[in-house]
């Protein structure tokens, strides 16, 4: 029976072990951006006009508020187009990359920009919701919030395995979670736009 027991604790701790060093690489990788990253009290912000949403609304309000494991259902093309063309933060980067800086250096940076977004965004649609609404978009929040963070460290992970260069690994880790930081803001900025039925001006933090 005590080796049974001693069987069992040894399994317990071996697992526990493999999930700190699972998530590990991600807590270090937050870190070297934070220290990459401009501070967020140094930005002036943005405020850009995205244009009329009421007639986009009508196809999109039977089923605006229908998440699904944190994401939005209901994607309107022509505001999600209108977000695309006109964030600051596309323009400024595409500006930095023109003038010959560093890709690499550029993806670690943007990719925190945009992550401060997402809790930007998230605000004003929290803002702009009913109180249902609000319940789901907490909800859903959360379940990406959750997502994400196992969802980079199962992704650095799988890098390290597949790209012995480290300087090329941070390079590919940085461009997928730009891209992925730069959909989850655009999404619900977009939510935030169906919400308000009207000419809507979007604030950014960002600013340069």
């Amino acid at each position: 029976m005590k080796r049974v027991i001693l069987i069992v604790v040894a399994l317990v701790v071996l697992i526990a072990a493999l999930v700190f060093f699972m998530l590990l690489p991600l807590g270090q990788k937050n870190q070297d951006t934070a220290s990459s990253q401009m501070p967020v009290s140094s930005w002036q912000g943005t405020t850009v006009s995205v244009g009329d949403a009421g007639e986009q609304v009508s196809q999109a309000e039977d089923s605006q508020t229908q998440w699904e494991s944190g994401s939005l259902q209901t994607i309107d093309s022509s505001i999600r187009s209108a977000l695309e063309s006109s964030n600051p933060l596309d323009k400024a980067y595409q500006e930095h990359l023109n003038a010959g800086e560093s890709k690499s250096e550029l993806d670690a940076s943007f990719m925190g920009y945009w992550l401060d977004e997402i809790d930007n965004a998230f605000q004003l649609a929290l803002g702009a919701c009913d109180e249902q609404q609000s319940v789901l978009l907490q909800n859903a929040q959360d379940a990406w919030t959750i997502q994400n963070d196992e969802q980079q460290a199962l992704y650095y992970n799988l890098l390290t395995k597949r790209i012995p260069d480290e300087q090329e690994r941070e390079a590919v880790y940085h461009k997928y979670r730009l891209d992925y930081y730069r959909d989850r803001a655009l999404t619900l900025y977009e939510y935030y736009c169906i919400l308000k039925e009207n000419v809507v001006e979007i604030t950014y933090l960002f600013g340069e």
